[in-house]
């Protein structure tokens, strides 16, 4: 029987924050990342018993006054990313940042979400890492 779940975000002005709920009959945060630099973060995405490493760098965009942010998964090997994808294009100065891990469809492994909150507007995108890639699996944009 497939389990049958749902998410939902919803950009709330609070603290310049986002809200996700959810509702199923497992943990959502079974496991939770440590943070070791600015964007660099330590998590068993999978939960094989061996933690990932993912890191976000930044460079500039191809438009003015903006920065694309990609984000990349480093296993076994630090000094080579398994995967590696671009989160955010075109960031703009006084955007605001943020990333986090939860189990949002009870398979155990941990999706990344990312968030970013400009002045007129919220995107908000959700990655898998499973089997050495990263893939898309749902991005919300609310704004203008």
């Amino acid at each position: 029987m497939e389990k049958v779940f749902n998410v939902k975000f919803t950009p709330i002005e609070a603290n310049e924050s986002y809200l996700i709920g959810i509702t199923g009959d497992w943990n959502p945060l079974p496991r939770r990342p440590s943070q070791t630099k600015d964007m660099d973060f330590l998590v068993d995405l999978d939960g094989d018993g061996k933690q990932e490493h993912f890191r976000f760098t930044s460079k500039k965009s191809e438009k003015p006054n903006g920065t694309d942010i990609m984000m990349a998964i480093y296993t076994d090997d630090k000094s080579k990313p398994v995967a590696e994808t671009m989160v955010v294009y075109n960031l703009v100065k006084g955007a605001k940042y943020d990333i986090s891990t939860m189990d949002l469809n009870g398979d155990g492994i941990l999706e990344i979400i990312t968030m970013h909150l400009g002045s007129s507007y919220v995107a908000v995108s959700v990655y898998e890492f499973k089997n050495n890639n990263l893939q898309e699996v749902l991005s919300s944009y609310t704004g203008h």
